[in-house]
């Protein structure tokens, strides 16, 4: 996991954005599929579940915890 600035970090694998999402369903994941489109989830969000052999970091995914961070980008 890459840490970017404090309170946003960088899932390198799907163990670690799984890892993530479990552990702060509340938390905020903006995934970007490119510089103009962006969603933002949250980290218990349907859309990462059921994935099953589809890798969940191709997508830049920037993770955060705190909603003001997460505002910034």
């Amino acid at each position: 996991m890459k840490k970017l600035v404090s309170n946003v970090s960088e899932p390198e694998t799907r163990e670690e954005f799984e890892t993530w999402i479990k552990n702060y369903p509340l938390g905020y994941v903006i995934n970007r599929k490119s510089s103009t489109d962006v969603t933002m989830h949250y980290g218990k969000c349907g859309h990462f579940k059921g994935n099953v052999g589809k890798d969940l970091v191709t997508n830049r995914k920037l993770l955060s915890r705190n909603r003001r961070t997460r505002e910034s980008y």
